[in-house]
This record gives structure tokens, C-alpha cells and sequence, in this order.
């Protein structure tokens, strides 16, 4: 079976991007990375107490968990948690609208068939999960979501995908889950986060480099990354105003 987990970022106020991305990986190997995730979780570095959970935005800015770790500690359990995502063979998504456009430009009608960005981003990552466990040939898949981002509206999305989905491989249940319980959630957090901080560089220039932990990530784990910015949305918003868009089941 394949498992896919997926955060958000991004979706605080003001935010110009919003993403959601994550992890995609077999039974196995997500099992792999829970139980070595959760062991460095108990010793993250020699001298340092146990980690409740990995939270990357914590662990950059030296807060919550990490309010007493150095630079060179923070840089150095950061590169930790990467490695079990890259050692256990799992694979990376993350999905980006330009919140800021979107907002800007899907109005009215176009509102109402393409939803909010968050939704449409979401609405990403549930299509990759399900179209790469096609191309993988496997029998069966799952989607977990952050529960803290369980919403009436993202409820419904994943109830339409429910009753709508119609893949060749057998579609198991879409869960939101607490990420502190959830290793799998915790590592879709880095992917999640570290997207979402090169979306923002990349909106404010698109010659944007990586920055150098989300590099080192891009560099040990396949990872597919998706941008929505004014462009595509006025083209999406073209070819709605033209009836060109699939009806809504």
C-alpha cells in the first residue's frame, strides 16, 4: 500500500503563499521512518532532553522545543530528521498557490467551482497521492491530513474525493491526524514548511536559489514541486470563463 501524509503551511494571515505538501512512501518504508524518527525523537543530540515532536518552524527561529539549541545544534538536528526521510526512500511533494493572486483574481462564480487556495492546494497533493500510487501499480492507498487543519470545507473536499474516486488502486480512507502522534506528519511539516519559505522567495524573485537545508532536502529525496502563481491562475480563470472546465461531479 501506498501512504501519503501531508501539512500545511502558510495559512496564517498574510500569508502570500499558501502550501500544502508531504511524504509519500510504501507501508514499509513509512514504518521505517516512524520508528527511526520517534528513536531520534528520544535522543535528538547528545546532552539534549527528548523531543515531544520535530516542528521545523520552531527548530529555525529557536523556539518552543529548541529555545535552548545553538545555530550549529539547530542546523545539525535538522540535517538528522532529513536523513530518515532520505535513508527510508520515501518521496516529497509540495504544493503552492500564490494566495495573494488568488484571492486577488477567483471571485464569484469562479469561487464557487475552484475554492479557496487552500483548498486547490490540498486538492494537489490528494491528486499526486492518487495518480502516483497508479503509476506505481499499487493495490491500495491512503491520504493523512493535519487535523489541526480540519475544516468544514477541506471535510467536504475529501468526502467528494471519497464518493467520487474512481483509481485502479483501492482507495483505503483519507484521515486527519493529530501531527504530534504521527512521525509521517511531522516529516510532510519539513516539506511542507520548507516549501512554503522558497515559495515566498520564489514570488518575490523567480530566479530565487534554494536555500541551502531545503537544497540539501531536494538533493537526497525525489520530490515533485508545484507553483501557482498569477499566471496559471489567470489561465485557469480563462479557460473558466470560457466553459472549458470540466463540470464538477
Amino acid at each position: 500500500m501506498l501512504e501519503c501524509y501531508f501539512d500545511d503551511s502558510g495559512t496564517h494571515d498574510g500569508a502570500p503563499a499558501l502550501v500544502w505538501g508531504g511524504i509519500v512512501g510504501t507501508s514499509e518504508q513509512i514504518t521505517d521512518l516512524s520508528e527511526t524518527w520517534r528513536a531520534l525523537l528520544r535522543r535528538p543530540l547528545p546532552g539534549k532532553p527528548p523531543l515531544r515532536q520535530f516542528h521545523l518552524a520552531q527548530c529555525a527561529i529557536s523556539e518552543g522545543e529548541f529555545a535552548h539549541y545553538t545555530p550549529a545544534e539547530r542546523d545539525a538536528v535538522r540535517f538528522e530528521f532529513r536523513q530518515i526521510m532520505a535513508n527510508a526512500g520515501v518521496e516529497g511533494v509540495g504544493f503552492a498557490v500564490s494566495r495573494r493572486d488568488w484571492d486577488d483574481l477567483i471571485q464569484g462564480a469562479a469561487r464557487e467551482y475552484f475554492g479557496s487556495a487552500e483548498e486547490v492546494s490540498m486538492g494537489g497533493c490528494i491528486r499526486f497521492g492518487l495518480e502516483h500510487a497508479a503509476a506505481r501499480d499499487e493495490d491500495r492507498v491512503s491520504l493523512t491530513f493535519d487535523i489541526g487543519r480540519r475544516t468544514p470545507e477541506l471535510q467536504a473536499q475529501t468526502e467528494r474525493v471519497l464518493a467520487n474516486y474512481e483509481g485502479p488502486a483501492q482507495l483505503d480512507r483519507i484521515d486527519f491526524l493529530p501531527v504530534i502522534e504521527m512521525p509521517p506528519l511531522q516529516a510532510a511539516d519539513t516539506i511542507a514548511t520548507e516549501s512554503y519559505w522558497y515559495a515566498c522567495d520564489w514570488l518575490q524573485d523567480a530566479r530565487a536559489a534554494f536555500r541551502p537545508h531545503f537544497r540539501n532536502l531536494m538533493e537526497n529525496i525525489n520530490a515533485a514541486r508545484f507553483m501557482m502563481d498569477r499566471d496559471e491562475i489567470q489561465q485557469n480563470l480563462g479557460r473558466f470563463n470560457l466553459g472549458l472546465m470540466p463540470k464538477l461531479p
